[in-house]
């Protein structure tokens, strides 16, 4: 929303604005501190040094489980909670790899 003076209140432009603001809003149209920080991590595990973190994140869970019922429990009930348990950590940690991928990802101009 516009103020009288045609400023944009809070000092924030469109997201979908193809003007420039001056440099006072980030990407996403405000300061979002945490979707900035998703964004950054999925850069540095996209390419260089972390890029093999993916996949050694992938075997860890495999590993876990099998490590779980080798050394410290056998017992079906514990083993499914371990899995279920290590599986759902897996699953956070991919949905907020691809909420990075979408947010690195460009919005595009107003048309879109």
């Amino acid at each position: 929303m516009e103020d009288l003076a045609g400023g944009v209140k809070g000092g924030f432009s469109n997201t979908f604005s193809d003007e420039d603001d001056g440099g006072k809003s980030t990407r996403f149209g405000s300061p979002d501190y945490y979707s900035d920080w998703i964004v950054s991590k999925y850069r540095a595990t996209e390419g260089g040094a972390l890029a093999m973190f993916k996949w050694l994140f992938l075997l860890a869970g495999p590993v876990s489980i099998g490590t779980f019922a080798l050394f410290i429990s056998s017992s079906t009930s514990t083993l499914i909670a371990f899995a279920a348990f290590v599986i759902a950590i897996q699953f956070i940690v991919f949905s907020i790899w691809m909420l990075g991928w979408i947010l690195d990802k460009d919005i595009g101009p107003r048309a879109m």
